[in-house]
């Protein structure tokens, strides 16, 4: 700490001391004083008082602001005109400084929100590009499935005329009349088969 603000500190605490000193003389006044010895607060100082404490600066009537403003001048009169100039300055860089951080904040939040908008967007157009493909593959897998079906048919045709060749086979001589009709039979139950397909 330089050597001005421990004069400056110096000068404040003596004004503190004064300030509670001035209230003391002022709460011993108002308040009654036993016999023994006991300070009593009356009632509407009490009920004053507590809602002065109670209640922000920025809310006093403007009566009880002009006192504390004239509390504050005390602590003023010690500061130099030109530091208190140098404060007024800087005080009005701080607030440019502060609008100047919250046009930042508000720009910055925008920003984010043109972000997460995009985001959105963005996922929103993947769930359908998904919905597309899974759609495209089911169509496939039935199609698939259908040829599927349709390769199985002949299959299962000729499956059922090895079958009756077998059964005839097994139930006639070959050079029998009936193994020439059997074979005949055969035959063109084969072609049917693949005419219908």
């Amino acid at each position: 700490m330089s050597n001005e603000l421990v004069k400056l500190r110096e000068l404040f605490a003596a004004e503190a001391h004064k300030a509670w000193s001035g209230w003391m003389d002022y709460l011993f006044d108002k308040s009654h004083l036993s016999h023994s010895g006991e300070t009593t607060i009356p009632r509407w100082a009490t009920e004053r008082w507590k809602r002065q404490a109670a209640t922000p600066y920025s809310e006093l009537p403007e009566q009880e602001k002009q006192s504390d403003r004239e509390e504050a001048d005390r602590y003023l009169q010690h500061i130099p005109d030109r530091d208190i100039k140098a404060l007024e300055d800087e005080l009005f860089a701080f607030r440019q400084a502060l609008d100047s951080g919250a046009k930042q904040m508000q720009d910055y939040a925008g920003h984010l929100n043109d972000i997460v908008f995009d985001f959105e967007k963005r996922i929103v157009e993947q769930v359908k590009t998904i919905a597309a493909l899974t759609e495209a593959v089911n169509g496939g897998v039935e199609k698939v499935t259908e040829q599927a079906k349709t390769i199985a048919r002949p299959q299962n045709k000729l499956r059922d005329v090895l079958g009756t060749i077998d059964g005839l086979y097994m139930e006639s001589e070959p050079g029998d009349s009936e193994w020439n009709c059997a074979i005949d039979q055969c035959v063109a139950t084969v072609k049917a088969a693949l005419e219908d397909e």
